[in-house]
């Protein structure tokens, strides 16, 4: 052929005694040994490590036919222990068997002189050595995943703590009241909940109610999952919205079914709230209540399978419920005698029931029974009545006691709440179905 050349792209002169060649290189790669890049964390400039769970591996790569890139991934604990590579898949969950760590740049260099946090391997292989995959070093990342879970449902107040009954005042030694503590937080001293009014000092506090107990040196707890709102010591849960019930369907019993997935060291803990319709206070001001799982706790060794559970109100819980007795009674000042009139105390009555006298339900246990129409309780009445309703507390309904001592029965609005706790952040309890069944 003939040689053309051109300075400005449109005239073209042929070069009769000149020839022009060219050099191409090919590359040849390898068809037995892999290719391999090796990729690692950047720097990472926090105060503290992060810990992770899972991870999905981002690699922007082509792979043409006979082509291949598999990738492995070794990574750091929290002690610094790097495991050996194993493999992963691109854009696919790895969930660790426990917590793994991406070391801040201090301690990486100090901990991990040799390596890196997380190392990704990727190993690019080929049949035909003419043609390769590639990997884009410029679109590659790893998203790490974190659970918040713990295991808490409380948390110990540091120091000893005293208080009395009938007073509103509470001291500590060892104490810091007022940086563990704030105002309208719920603490519970002993088997009382309390709200706290105020803090003076690290060693000084006082109470909405007084205390009908006493405590010396005690150890109380604060972020109760019992209290009416938070701070909770717990770091996963789901509460459900405020359930109203229809008028004329109020309720006296509770029962929650759950499809929940339990692998090892979770568990599940449920909880109620409820508000009588006769109750004046605001529904956000009741406490929350453990509920009993029915049937025994169930366990699964995979993430797949769900099982149903059935948690129910213990039956400490149901202190509400009640018979209206035939006839009127009588009592008198400083006597634990009950008169009757029209009243069939034999038949209606055992020893050791509860009774119910007067609007104001004062509650007293039968110990003996003489007729139909006497019977004696275990301490004594401080006021003379006469021609008094008289109930039998059945203790088959949900009840609750406010801080100033009136008592409810039943319910008309409900909440759940469902609480996740685990030992090891790698495994979380879930659940994928949950019914709340009022009862009448």
């Amino acid at each position: 052929g003939v040689l053309f050349t051109s300075a400005n792209d449109f005239t073209w002169s042929a070069r009769q005694n000149q020839d022009v060649k060219f050099k191409l290189r090919v590359a040849k790669f390898s068809t037995t040994t892999p290719g391999i890049a090796v990729l690692q964390n950047m720097e990472y400039t926090a105060n503290t490590n992060f810990d992770y769970n899972a991870y999905i591996v981002n690699i922007e790569n082509l792979t043409v036919p006979k082509t291949d890139v598999t990738l492995e991934a070794r990574v750091a604990d929290p002690s610094y222990a790097v495991t050996t590579f194993k493999p992963v898949r691109n854009l696919e969950r790895v969930q660790e068997t426990s917590v793994r760590t991406i070391a801040n740049t201090v301690n990486e260099g100090a901990e991990l002189a040799t390596t890196k946090s997380m190392t990704i391997r990727a190993n690019l292989t080929t049949e035909n050595p003419y043609i390769t995959p590639y990997i884009d070093l410029q679109r590659l990342n790893v998203a790490l995943e974190q659970t918040q879970i713990n295991n808490l449902t409380y948390t110990e107040l540091e120091g000893g703590v005293t208080w009395s009954a009938n007073s509103t005042i509470v001291t500590g030694a060892g104490t810091t009241f007022d940086t563990d503590l704030s105002a309208g937080e719920y603490v519970l001293f002993g088997e009382e909940y309390r709200q706290i009014a105020s803090i003076t000092n690290a060693t000084y506090m006082e109470v909405k109610n007084a205390f009908s107990t006493s405590g010396s040196g005690a150890t109380v707890f604060q972020e109760n999952e019992e209290n009416p709102t938070g701070p909770y010591a717990s770091e996963s849960r789901y509460i459900t919205r405020v359930v109203k019930l229809n008028d004329g369907f109020e309720s006296s019993d509770l029962a929650v079914y759950l499809l929940a997935n339990k692998q090892q060291s979770t568990s599940i803990k449920v909880y109620y709230k409820v508000l009588s319709p006769a109750d004046p206070d605001p529904f956000e001001s009741k406490f929350w209540n453990e509920m009993v799982i029915e049937g025994g706790s169930t366990t699964n060794q995979n993430s797949i399978t769900y099982n149903e559970e059935k948690y129910v109100v213990p039956t400490a819980k149901k202190t509400g419920g009640s018979q209206l007795l035939k006839g009127t009674v009588s009592t008198t000042n400083g006597s634990t005698l009950v008169q009757g009139s029209n009243t069939v105390f034999l038949e209606e009555l055992t020893v050791g029931s509860t009774i119910a006298i007067g609007t104001s339900r004062l509650q007293r246990t039968i110990t003996a029974i003489s007729n139909n129409t006497f019977l004696a309780v275990d301490s004594a009445f401080t006021a003379n009545t006469s021609a008094q309703e008289a109930y039998k507390v059945l203790n088959n309904s949900i009840g609750y006691t406010t801080p100033d001592g009136k008592s409810y029965s039943g319910f008309k609005f409900f909440a759940i709440k469902v609480v996740f706790l685990s030992t090891n952040r790698a495994y979380a309890p879930k659940i994928k179905e949950l019914r709340a069944v009022a009862l009448a």
